[in-house]
């Protein structure tokens, strides 16, 4: 499942999963999105004659990837996105976490 121009990542890990070492909250919306995905887009537009158990989805949800670098990315213009933040999951501060400056982090 790709995620286009933004991801989320944790910078630590847990033992609330024993597999992923992520939060458990994090492993469970990761699986319902799988899941919905599957359910409400995969199956209700590929007939299901083509949808086995060996099935492998190859997707690319967002289309052409064609604008990237300092003018695709909205972190250099030092807004404040909930991504920068782990998802939400790390309590945002002042400041921005990108400038112009990238030996400095204004955070």
């Amino acid at each position: 499942m790709g995620v286009g121009d933004q991801g989320h990542m944790f910078g630590y890990a847990t033992d609330e999963t024993d597999k992923e070492l992520k939060p458990l909250g994090h492993v469970l919306a990761t699986k319902l999105g799988v899941m919905l995905i599957e359910e409400h887009v995969i199956k209700s537009m590929i007939p299901e004659k083509y949808l086995d158990e060996n099935t492998i989805f190859h997707l690319n949800p967002f289309g052409r990837f064609v604008i990237g670098g300092p003018q695709g990315d909205v972190g250099l213009a030092g807004r404040k996105i909930i991504i920068d933040t782990y998802g939400g999951w790390g309590a945002p501060r002042g400041g921005v976490f990108l400038s112009k400056d990238p030996t400095k982090v204004d955070i």
